[in-house]
């Protein structure tokens, strides 16, 4: 997920390949609303317990 992760490196050798691989791969703020939105409006009889959300694109 995009997060604030990268304000928090301090190498720059990390810095530029964590971005790189953020740049690729993370998942949105936006998606992640919309996935926590699903889970909040279930039907009163439904449950969901747990959200794993995970990007389809995998880096090889």
């Amino acid at each position: 997920m995009d997060t604030e992760l990268l304000s928090t490196i301090t190498d720059p050798d990390a810095l530029k390949s964590t971005g790189e691989f953020y740049a690729s791969t993370a998942i949105c703020a936006q998606d992640v609303a919309k996935c926590v939105d699903f889970a909040i409006n279930m039907p009163p009889d439904a449950c969901v317990d747990e959200l794993i959300l995970r990007p389809t694109l995998q880096v090889h």
